[in-house]
């Protein structure tokens, strides 16, 4: 019975290091979640909200995790919170590409979540794609007066309940993206729009806690 657990053991550590060995070691794995963690290309007036940093410098406020609500309390750039967005405001034409090197996966629910700020007549269409050339229409992010996008002063990011403060998108059947496209859908007054970070729903995290779970279990089975 013994030999038997400890063959159960090898072959679920085996499995679980070809499951890590898929994600590549610099990938944007923060929290359990998988965030941007390249910009692949951008043009147009994309900037913080304060147009201190502008263009590429402004469009790499997006990578990683949410970082621009430091205090905590859901609303922007108060108190100790950070300038860490990028997007635009006024008028013209902006967008910008993210590049994912763990890929997207299209599981059940939602699969993007995007924390954002933006006025009431803001609006993003959002594309992806598996090799950054051919880009299919995932959905639009939309700010509505009132709600979040669309009240000023708010980020729509988790809250204590977890992802479902984010603005989420399905990918209906798209699947495996490397890359996230927005681009501006609305310009003029209340059309600002201000992205702090771009990741996966669920965590992908999840299956490799259920793996070490089964090996704790394997082990206190056969130690018993």
């Amino acid at each position: 019975m013994k030999s038997i657990n400890n063959l159960r053991i090898c072959m679920m550590l085996s499995m679980l290091v070809s499951i890590v060995g898929v994600r590549p070691a610099d990938a944007t794995l923060i929290g359990g979640q998988n965030w941007a963690d390249e910009v692949a290309s951008l043009s147009g007036n994309l900037q913080n909200y304060n147009g201190t940093a502008v263009g590429a410098a402004a469009a790499d406020l997006v990578l990683g995790a949410p970082d621009s609500d430091v205090d905590g309390n859901g609303n922007a750039w108060d108190l100790v919170d950070k300038d860490n967005v990028a997007g635009w405001k006024g008028s013209g034409n902006a967008s910008v590409t993210l590049y994912f090197e763990t890929a997207l996966m299209n599981l059940d629910g939602d699969d993007l979540a995007v924390t954002v700020y933006g006025g009431s007549k803001c609006q993003a269409s959002i594309y992806g794609s598996i090799d950054g050339i051919d880009f299919s229409h995932i959905g639009n992010i939309v700010g509505t007066k009132g709600q979040i996008p669309g009240r000023p002063g708010v980020f729509h990011e988790p809250g204590a309940t977890g992802l479902d403060m984010f603005s989420t998108l399905e990918f209906g059947s798209l699947n495996n993206l490397h890359y996230i496209r927005f681009d501006r859908a609305a310009s003029g007054q209340g059309s600002g729009m201000f992205f702090d970070a771009v990741g996966s729903v669920p965590e992908p995290g999840t299956f490799l806690l259920l793996m070490i779970g089964g090996l704790g279990l394997l082990r206190s089975r056969e130690q018993a």
